[in-house]
């Protein structure tokens, strides 16, 4: 494997781990009583829990 094709799927990766965050994001606020989180609160909740999740 390459330098190239293996920053390749590290993008990948990051790609998939983000989406994974923000549907998870989703998911916590409409559980949370939210029915249709807009997208900027989805966004807020991810980066809210990757700081809790970094402390």
């Amino acid at each position: 494997m390459t330098i190239e094709q293996a920053h390749a799927v590290l993008d990948q990766l990051s790609e998939a781990m983000r989406g994974y965050h923000l549907s998870r994001a989703g998911m916590d606020l409409r559980r949370a009583g939210q029915p249709a989180p807009s997208p900027d609160q989805i966004v807020l909740a991810a980066a809210a829990a990757a700081l809790r999740r970094s402390a």
